[in-house]
């Protein structure tokens, strides 16, 4: 019965869009993780310094721990007047946080 259970369980994505806005389905997720999910999932295109915050601040971030975030990560982006995009080592370390997280997951099954 439990490796039934265990097939039957509903998995749901870590990001999610509704609407033209993104969201990070994991909970207790701080504002560099987030931010770092987001402009993954963004990728190739550029975000927006301000659209940025603004979408860490709907995970529950004030806009001082959205902006501290990007600041904090300036070494894994690129900066083309405040149009932001991951540079291939942000790539590499969201790339990280997801297995991470996915092997997370799975050990909590």
């Amino acid at each position: 019965m439990r490796l039934i259970d265990g097939m039957t369980t509903k998995t749901y994505p870590f990001l999610e869009n509704i609407d033209g806005r993104t969201y990070v389905n994991i909970e207790n997720t701080g504002a560099p993780d987030v931010a770092l999910l987001l402009l993954y999932e963004a990728y190739p295109e550029a975000t927006s310094r301000v659209n940025l915050v603004e979408s860490i601040q709907r995970h529950g971030h004030k806009a001082n721990a959205a902006g501290m975030a990007i600041n904090r990560m300036k070494n894994l982006l690129d900066d083309d007047n405040d149009m932001l995009k991951l540079r291939a080592i942000g790539r590499q370390k969201a790339e990280q946080l997801i297995e991470k997280l996915q092997v997370k997951r799975r050990v909590a099954r």
